[in-house]
């Protein structure tokens, strides 16, 4: 039973190596052409959220919310770019053992569900500060324009 699930384990840290990278390869080359798309992005949805929230003071919430959904992004980024390189460091290791690959793994998971629960609660107090209307038309934006790697590059990453 023990030989069993060596091979799940290698599958699914061979899965969790590669994913990050297929992930994060951006369509765009050069790294100032997606620093511009990411900005104009974020000035279209600025604008978006003053045209979408008339309130001004809710709409200056909101952004805020944003800011934080954005820089969390990033954060989460940079979190899988270190574990993937973790697990490469630690694959590459002949002496590593099970128990460190273990480790490594309940760590990311731990830091990922982190993530997950900030998210989630990102997206409530966002939802508290919108109509439903509003909602719907703010929640369509192309958020891959502001995705994680787009948000790790604007922040200073990669």
């Amino acid at each position: 039973m023990y030989y069993m699930k060596i091979p799940i384990i290698a599958v699914a840290g061979l899965v969790l190596f590669t994913a990050p990278g297929c992930a994060s390869r951006s369509k765009v080359s050069n790294p100032y052409e997606l620093q511009e798309r990411t900005s104009a992005a974020h000035a279209d949805f600025r604008k978006m959220i003053s045209v979408e929230i008339a309130d001004p003071a809710r709409a200056a919430i909101f952004a805020g919310l944003a800011d934080e959904r954005d820089a969390l992004m990033a954060r989460h980024s940079e979190s899988v770019r270190t574990y993937a390189e973790s697990m490469k460091t630690l694959s590459s290791d002949y002496s590593a053992t099970r128990e460190d690959f273990e480790k490594l793994v309940r760590g990311y998971d731990s830091d990922r569900r982190g993530f997950q629960a900030e998210f989630v609660g990102l997206i409530a107090e966002m939802k508290a500060v919108t109509t439903e209307v509003e909602w719907r038309k703010l929640s369509k934006f192309d958020i891959d324009a502001l995705g994680p790697q787009a948000s790790a590059i604007s922040a200073g990453g990669n």
